[in-house]
């Protein structure tokens, strides 16, 4: 998901917000006023809320609105038409109004004139139909200043898709069509032709588009599962125009370009409204932790300072004593990662060198048996995951994320395969299903597997299940988990 798509969904609530709550304030002034000539002036405020009670009133009014339209798939970063987006709204308004009408009715009490929540209801409507007008003019103006256009690289063997599809996709202005990938050459089209099919690689390394859209069925499985891991690494948008309506994919959406239906793959479900409330959760949580187990981290600094006065409590250098130790994150950037020092200085890269020979594991990971490295603090810690605690620092501050992939070393990462690099399409994690699912005795390859079916499937209640068991998986620890 694009920044510009997140910044729009949130400044698009952020005026819901306020319009509705403008909405209940321009409706109890007309009603106490007695604008309309059939209704009276409020002079009576036993029988109707005073207007400081009715600001309260209308706070909470207002929230509920919003939680209502939310309830309904209002801020849904499905790509819908105007139309559509407009009958979800008016769907929602109405849901509000009759869940409102059925609490005050079970209630046998109605505080304030009934005209507010009939207007409101209405004006409420109008005001964000209109709102949500304005912001479809505003994305077609920028669409067409080429500001929000993805660039497109179309893949197909057939012809008639540059009479059928490419004017379809022409017209609806979010695409800039950068060329085409065909075996064939087609004189009488005006798109440019960048490559055979078999030079995607080529492509997708020069890096000059956003989305790559295939249509119809190209070449055969094995070539179609290598563009979908090329997507997966490059973290390019897939998407594709079936010959045959196959709407049952697990993880496609659909949405329409003019009359064209165009599905396209999510990698992931962290998209949009996902990705705000794993942030919210992360934070929430960590902060809590943090302030929970500050005793604990406290007694944790001590301790490794008492065995080695002259060394850093947490592990921050490599063995140059200079350089930083840093971890590869979301999208492949660079992070230091808080965590207690468990080893001997200067003692990291004797896993590649003295002790090579003591690796288990031999994949593009390395975890040494019975290592010597290991301080007499440093085993204890490991053993109940001590040393992972100021992690939660890395959540806090938006780096980390309490559930997802190990964060491992750019020297690690660069023994990565292609379709290994799907786990950078989130943050790493304190936890995660791997580690719940085998701590370090699972291969390499597995691991990527259960960190690739958590990215696809993530949901609230997975995070909060996968935190619960992580707590059970460190006491019933069999050994001890570091593979650094």
């Amino acid at each position: 998901m694009r920044k510009s798509d997140l910044n729009f969904a949130l400044g698009r609530v952020v005026g819901d917000v306020l319009l509705i709550w403008g909405a209940f304030l321009i409706t109890y002034y007309l009603r106490e006023s007695g604008v309309f000539g059939f209704l009276e002036p409020i002079t009576d405020y036993s029988l109707y809320k005073s207007w400081p009670d009715f600001l309260s009133w209308s706070v909470k009014a207002t929230i509920s609105f919003l939680l209502v339209l939310l309830f309904n798939k209002t801020y849904s970063f499905e790509r819908i038409t105007f139309w559509g987006d407009i009958k979800r709204l008016f769907r929602g308004c109405l849901m509000w109004f009759g869940g409102v009408v059925t609490f005050y009715f079970l209630q046998r009490a109605f505080p304030f004139s009934r005209f507010i929540i009939v207007f409101n209801v209405g004006l409420s409507f109008l005001a964000l139909a209109s709102f949500r007008l304005l912001i479809l003019k505003f994305k077609q103006f920028m669409l067409r200043k080429g500001i929000g256009v993805r660039r497109l690289i179309i893949l197909t063997t057939d012809k008639a898709v540059f009479k059928d599809v490419v004017p379809e996709l022409s017209k609806s202005n979010e695409y800039n069509i950068v060329g085409y990938l065909s075996d064939k050459v087609y004189e009488d089209v005006s798109l440019k032709k960048l490559g055979d099919l078999d030079e995607v690689e080529k492509i997708f390394k020069e890096n000059h588009f956003d989305e790559i859209m295939q249509i119809g069925v190209c070449v055969n499985e094995d070539y179609n599962e290598k563009i979908l891991n090329y997507c997966r690494y490059w973290q390019k948008i897939y998407s594709y125009v079936p010959e045959i309506f196959e709407i049952q994919r697990h993880n496609v959406i659909m949405h329409q370009v003019g009359d064209l239906p165009v599905f396209e793959m999510q990698n992931t479900r962290l998209r949009g409204w996902g990705r705000v409330m794993k942030r919210f959760f992360d934070f929430i949580v960590s902060l809590v932790g943090l302030i929970v187990l500050s005793p604990v981290l406290v007694c944790c600094a001590i301790l490794i300072k008492l065995d080695d006065p002259k060394s850093t409590v947490l592990w921050r250098y490599l063995d140059d004593g200079k350089t930083v130790v840093k971890r590869v994150g979301y999208m492949r950037s660079l992070f230091y990662c808080f965590k207690f020092r468990t080893m001997n200085p200067n003692s990291h890269d004797m896993r590649y060198k003295e002790l090579a020979d003591k690796d288990i594991r031999g994949d593009q990971l390395v975890k040494i048996k019975d290592d010597p490295r290991v301080t007499r603090v440093g085993s204890i810690m490991r053993r109940f995951d001590l040393d992972e605690l100021p992690q939660l620092f890395n959540v806090l501050i938006g780096n980390m994320s309490l559930v997802g992939p190990r964060p491992h070393l750019p020297e690690e990462v660069a023994r990565y395969e292609e379709h290994h690099q799907f786990v950078f399409n989130i943050k790493p994690g304190v936890t995660g299903l791997s580690q719940i699912s085998g701590r370090s005795d699972l291969s390499f390859e597995n691991e990527v597997k259960l960190d690739s079916y958590y990215i696809e499937n993530w949901s609230l209640l997975l995070d909060i299940k996968i935190l619960l068991k992580t707590i059970l998986v460190v006491f019933e620890s069999h050994g001890e988990n570091e593979e650094l």
